[in-house]
């Protein structure tokens, strides 16, 4: 079963005070996701860090369909819970035959 996780940018609809490198934090939820998923057997885990790749939605979601997974995860920090709300449903309809 293959696995994504997404780190993504501070979310424009933001107040300014959350806006450029302020609203940027490392990703550190995903040593957390990654190895909790492996250790319940998931081997096959990618993550796509969409900050610091400065990854539009349209880029992120065409990732996300050429990787074809079973599950997707993505951040939910204040800074980035819009972004991560659109990559989510993005990957809904993207995937919508193997996503739940």
């Amino acid at each position: 079963m293959e696995t994504v996780g997404a780190h993504l940018p501070p979310s424009p609809e933001l107040p300014f005070r959350w806006r450029g490198d302020r609203g940027k934090l490392a990703p550190a939820w995903a040593a957390y996701l990654t190895g909790s998923l492996k250790q319940a057997g998931y081997s096959d885990v990618r993550f796509i860090d969409a900050m610091t790749n400065d990854l539009s939605d349209e880029q992120l979601a065409a990732l996300i369909a050429a990787e074809r997974p079973d599950i997707v995860g993505a951040t939910s920090i204040t800074p980035s819970i819009y972004n991560a709300e659109r990559a989510l449903l993005q990957s809904r309809s993207t995937c919508e035959s193997r996503l739940k």
